[in-house]
């Protein structure tokens, strides 16, 4: 955005958003604009999620709920502290996390406002306590013209860099995820017209679900062996 500031609900990438739905054995997932819902009888294996930001740190919180072990997989380095990666868009801008994607947030990961408050983060009265210049003038809403004070919630202003970190945290504390750093996913498992887990680095990882969570950046969508474009 050419605002300089980020921000949706929840922070799901555009890629990710759609209406699929995958029957298995074990219950049906499906996926649609309002969000991954996940209807499963038991545990169901292993899942496998590409790509660690935003979309793949909720991806793989929602499905530890859901499967025996989840395996996210990044190729990049993760750093130890709140940094800028190179492949982040709008990594640089300052973001804010909006009352839905709060509550969400909340939901998924008891306490996390403390943690969003530990770690930095600004907390604000949405429509009060943030402006901005538009054309017509001082605004308290950026989407509309908003010359008067509105509240409407609680959000909290901070870097993408911190809020990722702090997500990361609590996904990596999971007892059933398991995470893969550095490593490049280069072709997806088939089997007939199934996607059947991913190979990295010459080992394949057999999976029962794998989201491909890597956003506008080179992901195994784009594998020819997945007939997929």
């Amino acid at each position: 955005m050419g605002d300089g500031v980020h921000t949706p609900g929840l922070y799901a990438e555009e890629d990710v958003v759609g209406h699929w739905t995958f029957p298995g054995p074990n219950g049906t997932i499906r996926v649609s604009g309002g969000g991954l819902e996940v209807a499963l009888a038991m545990p169901a294996g292993r899942a496998v999620v590409v790509g660690s930001g935003m979309a793949g740190l909720f991806s793989t919180r929602v499905l530890s709920d859901c499967f025996d072990e989840v395996v996210l997989i990044d190729r990049d380095n993760i750093p130890e502290a709140p940094s800028t990666r190179a492949g982040v868009p709008q990594g640089r801008h300052f973001h804010a996390l909006l009352p839905g994607g709060l509550n969400i947030a909340r939901d998924l990961f008891p306490g996390f406002t403390e943690d969003l408050e530990a770690a930095g983060a600004v907390k604000c009265v949405a429509g009060q306590d943030f402006c901005a210049f538009r054309p017509e003038g001082k605004s308290y809403a950026l989407a509309v013209f908003q010359p008067e004070p509105r509240p409407m919630g609680i959000i909290y202003f901070m870097s993408r860099a911190l809020l990722e970190d702090c997500v990361r945290r609590r996904v990596e504390a999971l007892p059933n995820v398991r995470t893969r750093y550095r490593s490049v996913v280069r072709e997806p498992l088939i089997d007939g017209e199934r996607v059947t887990g991913v190979i990295v680095g010459g080992e394949p990882i057999p999976a029962e679900l794998v989201v491909d969570a890597t956003g506008r950046n080179a992901g195994i969508r784009q594998s020819r062996s997945c007939g997929l474009k």
